[in-house]
């Protein structure tokens, strides 16, 4: 009867090992991409990306598997699988970001992929804003871009925009306990429309 207990105990723990490994293995991207240096310069090979450091990106030399680092400071922009991500400055650092609307847009939303070292598995989305003029991306959740007069004033070189919001017309406004997806799309929605303005 100890045996089974055993075996059963054993079985528990390989299956728990590997789940705990199934989800390990998504805090990271691996493939064939590049980085654009600061200079210009592109470098194509394999990289790795660790979603637990948004803030560096690897490059795997293909014939000696040697890692050079790079840090969010360091480069332009690099490409992984098909996904653009962005150094942006935030108030707790640089770090690397994907830019969800339009490279030269006046508005720019961007969502980091983060998963912490500690919990495993604990994927998490954060959404920044950055302005033209800001040099530091705020975090969606912050006070800054509610859409109300602060973000009205921020989009006032574009009156009527900047008027939708303010009198919190549809889709120019979201409840104060809204959801990360309801501010998204708002906020999707103005630097949208902020860009077409001129």
């Amino acid at each position: 009867m100890n045996r089974i207990y055993t075996l059963l105990l054993i079985l528990t723990i390989l299956l728990l090992t590997r789940s705990v490994q199934a989800q390990i293995d998504i805090s990271n991207y691996f493939g064939q991409g590049q980085i654009t240096l600061k200079d210009g310069t592109v470098l194509q090979d394999s990289m790795q990306y660790y979603l637990t450091s948004p803030d560096k990106i690897y490059m795997i030399e293909k014939e000696t598997d040697e890692r050079t680092e790079f840090r969010a400071a360091d480069i332009k922009d690099f490409t992984l699988n098909h996904r653009q991500y962005f150094p942006i400055s935030t108030r707790t650092g640089k770090i690397f970001a994907m830019l969800l609307t339009e490279v030269k847009g006046k508005f720019k939303v961007y969502v980091c992929e983060i998963q912490s070292a500690i919990s495993g598995a604990a994927l998490q989305k954060e959404y920044f804003v950055l302005a033209q003029g800001d040099n530091v991306a705020y975090k969606l959740t912050g006070p800054k871009y509610t859409p109300s007069k602060k973000l009205a004033d921020l989009v006032s070189d574009c009156p009527e925009l900047s008027q939708k919001i303010k009198n919190k017309e549809d889709n120019y406004t979201y409840p104060k306990k809204a959801t990360d997806a309801d501010r998204i799309e708002v906020l999707l929605k103005v630097a949208k429309d902020y860009q077409k303005c001129q």
